[in-house]
């Protein structure tokens, strides 16, 4: 006996090889459903290996480009370069004073940077799927996020938080 199907249900990838992958249903028969790519599962364990695509969107966005197999090419170390020559910023005597005279006084600020981060579902996700620990999978995120950092733009973020921070600090 088949059931035929009126309208696409679409799952993603959960676990194993697949994750993140997005899967159509062509049929539905007694023990398997069958999908467009070609593939199949036992319908039993559906709840197990996927997640259904609801109108909402995929339950786990980004993840469908997310390849979980391990590389296996051999990545080359890079070869490293002769440290860049910094020439010494000319200060004026206004600004020695300063540094001189603010060296004993330290003061601290509440910095506030946006950051790219995958949803918690993915990272649960993550966790329960990776051969890694959770304290890897933690560790490449925090790469990743600091990785997306420009410096130049990180620098004249900081400069006006500084500014705004000693403004506010001589008002007072």
């Amino acid at each position: 006996m088949q059931d035929t199907l009126e309208e696409a249900i679409q799952y993603q990838w959960k676990k194993g090889d697949k994750f993140g992958q997005v899967e159509t249903v062509k049929k539905v028969d007694k023990e398997f459903t069958n999908f467009e790519s070609g593939g199949r599962i036992y319908t039993t364990l559906i709840s197990e290996f996927l997640e259904p695509v609801t109108s909402e969107g995929l339950p786990f966005p980004g993840a469908e480009y997310i390849d979980i197999k391990k590389s296996t090419t051999q990545i080359e170390p890079i070869n490293p370069t002769e440290p860049a020559i910094v020439s010494p910023i000319e200060s004026s005597p206004l600004s020695k004073l300063i540094k001189t005279l603010s060296s004993k006084n330290v003061e601290s600020f509440d910095l506030s940077v946006g950051i790219n981060l995958p949803k918690k579902e993915v990272f649960n996700m993550l966790v329960e799927n990776s051969e890694e620990e959770s304290s890897e999978i933690l560790e490449e995120i925090s790469k990743s996020a600091a990785s997306q950092i420009e410096i130049n733009n990180l620098q004249d973020f900081l400069k006006e938080q500084i500014n705004e921070f000693v403004t506010n600090y001589y008002k007072s």
